[in-house]
């Protein structure tokens, strides 16, 4: 079902649980994903040439390039590839979460979408016949069908043999070692995946609604000793600081890693250790991530077979439901 509007009056911190259909898993067959790419790659954002092009009901669609399918083959699956929301005039490079089946053809366009967890291009989208490329030098660059450069990897020359989409939703550059060379978890938009790290210095900025992807005001970022939210203005408006109780002594960056279960603070402590602080989050038993959206005081959550499970407001947790894949929205 469709949530209702939430509204708040003041600025709140809200966690929602998107609870997929049901896909039958298949736990044998010959796997059908395409998880990497090679140098001297070029895609054409047009329906019409790749091969993966997938309309949604609700008038979004994607285009993916690389895709990997989950251990069990079918269920939820991270790709890489455009996004476009209705009326799909303008796209994103971004990695997204689709439902596959066993066969990694993206299912359930009807009654689901395509849910963004990274965008590279979300403050200039591109159009029609935009190009993604694999150089053969090893940089990833995005362009306009005019040739104007949009977005790069900035990895020229750094010995990138190849990109893959992993199963936990990092896309990487690896080289001839295999060893990562540039990856999206270390340029965070506005969601955190799990086994992510938000490190000191880095900010979550929300999307200003669903539909429109430019940066809104509010954000969350890492200080010296934790997780802090604010609103932009002259200066900041604080509307969220941490209870870590430990002074911040060391030569380490302090780090918020999303984990199953929590999200942990690091101030003292490094990983692996135990974290200074953490903020619980029930355990899901898929895919989770953690993002934000804000638009005008409301809270605009649009996925026919979601519910709302959690609402964490003031600091203060409450579980409505059992939780299987989650995604935090902040808003004001």
């Amino acid at each position: 079902m469709r949530p209702a509007n939430l509204f708040f009056f003041d600025v709140a911190v809200v966690v929602v649980a998107v609870v997929l259909a049901n896909v039958a898993p298949s736990v044998s067959g010959q796997r059908s994903d395409y998880p990497t790419a090679n140098l001297s790659t070029r895609w054409v954002n047009n329906a019409a040439v790749l091969p993966h092009s997938i309309p949604y009901s609700d008038g979004s669609a994607v285009r993916a390039v690389v895709l990997r399918s989950p251990r069990t083959l079918s269920g939820p699956s991270f790709a890489a590839g455009f996004f476009c929301a209705p009326p799909c005039q303008v796209f994103l490079f971004a990695v997204f979460i689709v439902q596959t089946n066993s066969g990694a053809g993206i299912t359930l366009t009807v009654n689901g979408i395509a849910q963004v967890v990274w965008s590279a291009n979300r403050a200039s989208p591109v159009g029609e016949n935009a190009t993604l490329e694999l150089t053969g030098d090893g940089d990833l660059v995005l362009r306009e069908s005019n040739g104007k450069l949009v977005w790069s990897s900035s990895t020229l020359g750094r010995s990138v043999t190849g990109m893959e989409i992993t199963e936990n939703g990092n896309l990487v550059l690896f080289d001839q070692r295999n060893a990562t060379v540039w990856q999206s978890f270390d340029h965070p938009t506005d969601a955190l995946l799990p086994g992510q790290s938000l490190l000191q210095g880095m900010r979550l900025t929300a999307n200003t609604s669903t539909t429109n992807w430019t940066e809104s005001r509010l954000y969350m970022t890492v200080l010296p000793d934790g997780l802090y939210g604010y609103v932009e203005s002259a200066p900041p408006q604080l509307y969220y600081k941490p209870q870590v109780r430990t002074n911040k002594s060391g030569k380490h960056l302090t780090r918020v890693t999303f984990m199953n279960g929590s999200l942990s603070i690091f101030v003292q402590s490094t990983q692996p250790g135990k974290p200074d602080d953490s903020i619980a989050l029930p355990e899901a038993k898929s895919t989770q991530y953690i993002s934000n959206i804000c638009s005008r005081q409301s809270i605009y959550i649009f996925c026919s077979t979601s519910s709302i499970n959690i609402i964490w407001s003031k600091m203060k947790w409450v579980v409505n439901e059992r939780m299987e894949n989650s995604f935090m929205h902040f808003a004001f």
